[in-house]
């Protein structure tokens, strides 16, 4: 197993940080080859241009000279190739390596013929066409006039879009404590480079494993055919359409692996593992972007998942589909009520599963030291394997659980419901592509009810998993069964309308009665405390929370600063102690100014650092006897209010922040110190104006996922003058 620990590449940052111009020209001639002609079908800068953006957003390389080497590239690339068009024409057609591979020419004419001169600019984001349309245009005697004009935006556009995603990884990296930062550099570039071989070879060899899968389900259903003791089997099975075709036995395949995919995620449920993990970081990344108005839209999606909503349309549509005489449909829709039914209440009645809102919400053990140790050590090393684990037996406490949260009802029924009634809409359609836009559309919605699920905190990213993968099995036992028979023929367009009517008007109806009910049961809310200054200067207290998470959930910096008092105040001080007041989120113009400079103020962060969803309040920073080093003040808004004194608390952090580093080796940070002697220099400076208390917790004090934090565990409390 990889250990990156041990993994030292320092000597390829460090050469890229002494080598600008190298970078420059490394960018220059991978984007060069990318938009050549045939040379672009096989360069892999789909992983090199968001490994330079990572850089880029890691402020390891420079932005603004990068992205000119790379415009560069994709233009004179695209030129080249434009003229080697002009200057072959129809002899390409009789070249190597057209003559053994006469599709990749022949697919980019089409391509050419369909969309005309604007395919020099969407065709370079049309994945094999890219490196082929510029010498399709020079074959076809395109004007270069016309030919430029849209090479240079679509250069532009495609050379920044694929490094931002590296660029945007880089920037999160930075948000990571530095230890875990340069694990997320290496995994990130590691997962870049899997994707992009899954997806690559997913391209080249789908089709050849799909016939070879097609080929045997289709040797087996012949060969149950032809036996007397298994013909039942296919009989029992077979389509009356169509009663050679394989495809009943295909689903039967489809329904089993579904099925198994379930029980494997149900596994990583109820002993914790890698899946439970990547629920945690979703939880939170999706948590940190929340707003009231994403909340409306979200909800407006996974209304459409909801039982009631669910349980009365689908009434509605038996009782149509019965007074159609439909009896074969209807029963088989009656029968996808009651098994989906039947299975999601056994799920949630033998499967003790804690919503995320149950678990870190209403209890916030990741924020209180005191209930961290109350319960046990529940939040083991912040991991959410034992996180799980632990709260499953932890369920008495959960006073206000009403339901399991494994698996997503919303997804499973979404997917069984919708995904029928797509069913038997298409098995009337005779238009294949009538039929793939019917399961298009519903695509979406189910997508769109899952991640709604997701974006309003009511399951992890397991739950919604299971669900669908549970749906799934449901509905393709449903369709196998319903295959079964001949149905009458009905009008589908009438059916699609009076579909889209019925679940339309139920869903308008449940927005009129319900949705602010709905809006305020989803809301992001935070505890509300109230304490005595005298417990917030104690040393055995508990009550106030000694880190903050970063978007992934992990602790990333602890509160080692609490103000009492007027931030104007303090602002005035500071600002007289030669302490700089600095922008608390960063502007387009300031953002490109971090990307472009090596700065260490102009890296502090590229997003805005939250604590409850909310900005930092006061951002401050002090140069230090050191280059490479700043001292940095962040104080936000508590959620705590002090009683019987007129000013709010403010809850913060004093840190040093040291310079990006050159070097991905992971040995430099494992001892480094963010916040020793912090709260001493930041004290020096404000003894003479404030009153001060100081407090210290020990390592055992600590909740075990601060240990990496390296705190030293020393806390100044803050309160200004007029608030005494």
């Amino acid at each position: 197993m990889l250990n990156l620990h041990d993994l030292n590449i320092h000597a390829v940052a460090d050469y890229f940080s002494s080598h600008p111009n190298g970078v420059g020209l490394f960018t220059y001639f991978i984007v060069f080859f990318e938009a050549m002609a045939v040379v672009g079908v096989i360069v892999p800068g789909a992983i090199v241009m968001p490994a330079i953006g990572f850089l880029i957003g890691s402020a390891i390389i420079p932005a603004g000279s990068t992205f000119l080497w790379a415009i560069a590239g994709a233009v004179t690339g695209d030129i080249l190739s434009y003229f080697i068009g002009i200057y072959f024409q129809d002899r390409i057609h009789r070249m190597w390596p057209f003559t053994r591979w006469p599709n990749l020419l022949n697919y980019s004419e089409k391509f050419f013929d369909n969309h005309g001169g604007k395919s020099v600019f969407i065709g370079r984001f049309a994945g094999p066409t890219r490196a082929m349309i510029p010498m399709i245009a020079g074959m076809l005697k395109m004007p270069f006039s016309r030919f430029f004009m849209a090479a240079l935006p679509s250069a532009i556009i495609w050379s920044v879009g694929y490094m931002v995603p590296g660029i945007l990884l880089g920037a999160l990296s930075l948000e990571l404590p530095p230890k875990v930062a340069a694990e997320f550099t290496l995994w990130a570039l590691l997962i870049a480079v899997a994707l992009w071989l899954a997806v690559w070879l997913a391209r080249h060899y789908f089709r050849q494993i799909w016939r070879m899968i097609d080929y045997y389900i289709m040797q087996i259903w012949k060969f149950c055919q032809e036996h007397k003791s298994l013909s039942w089997f296919t009989k029992s099975l077979s389509d009356p359409k169509e009663p050679d075709n394989h495809l009943q036995l295909m689903l039967v395949v489809a329904a089993i692996s579904t099925f198994i995919l379930f029980l494997l995620t149900l596994h990583q449920v109820l002993v914790p593992g890698a899946l439970v993990d990547f629920s945690y970081s979703i939880y939170f990344l999706l948590k940190s972007v929340r707003s009231l108005v994403m909340d409306r839209i979200f909800l407006l999606f996974t209304l459409f998942g909801d039982l009631t909503l669910l349980l009365i349309a689908s009434g509605v549509v038996f009782l149509w589909l019965w007074q159609k005489k439909l009896r074969h449909t209807a029963m088989h829709w009656l029968g996808l009520v009651v098994l989906s039914g039947a299975v999601i209440s056994t799920m949630k009645l033998f499967i003790c599963s804690p919503r995320p809102v149950d678990v870190l919400s209403n209890i916030h053990v990741s924020a209180f030291p005191g209930a961290h140790f109350a319960i046990g050590n529940v939040l083991h090393n912040i991991s959410i394997s034992s996180f799980y684990g632990a709260y499953a037996s932890l369920l008495g406490i959960l006073h206000n659980m009403n339901a399991s949260s494994f698996p997503s009802a919303h997804c499973t029924l979404g997917v069984a419901f919708y995904g029928f009634l797509a069913v038997i809409i298409t098995r009337e359609l005779k238009k294949a592509s009538r039929r793939y836009f019917v399961y298009i559309v519903t695509g979406v919605l189910l997508a769109l009810i899952a991640f709604s699920r997701l974006f309003l905190g009511a399951h992890w990213f397991v739950d919604v998993l299971g669900g669908i993968l549970l749906g799934l099995t449901i509905l393709l036992l449903v369709t196998i069964s319903y295959r079964r028979r001949h149905v009458f023929h009905f009008n589908p367009n009438k059916f699609i309308l009076f579909v889209c009517v019925v679940f339309l008007t139920v869903w308008l109806g449940y927005i009129m009665v319900g949705f602010n009910k709905q809006i305020k049961e989803y809301a992001l809310t935070w505890p509300q405390q109230v304490i005595t200054f005298n417990q917030l200067t104690q040393e055995e207290t508990t009550e106030i929370p000694l880190y903050r998470t970063n978007r992934l959930g992990r602790p990333i910096e602890a509160f080692n600063v609490m103000y009492v008092g007027d931030l104007e105040k303090i602002t005035q001080v500071l600002s007289k102690q030669g302490w700089d007041s600095q922008p608390v989120s960063l502007s387009l113009h300031e953002m490109i100014k971090s990307f472009a400079t090596t700065s260490v103020i102009n890296h502090l962060s590229i997003f805005p650092q939250l604590y409850h969803n909310e900005k930092v309040a006061l951002l401050f920073t002090k140069d230090t006897d050191r280059d490479d080093v700043v001292l940095i003040l962040r104080l936000w808004a508590s959620d705590i209010d002090l009683e019987g004194d007129d000013y709010p608390l403010w809850i913060g952090a004093v840190e040093y922040h040291h310079a990006t580093p050159t070097s991905f080796s992971l040995r430099r940070f494992r001892n480094k110190t963010l916040f020793i002697g912090a709260t001493e220099f930041l004290a020096k400076h404000l003894a003479k104006d404030f009153s001060l208390w100081k407090k210290h917790f020990t390592v055992d004090e600590q909740p075990q996922e601060m240990r990496e934090l390296h705190w030293d565990g020393r806390q100044l409390i803050i309160k200004g003058p007029s608030s005494e």
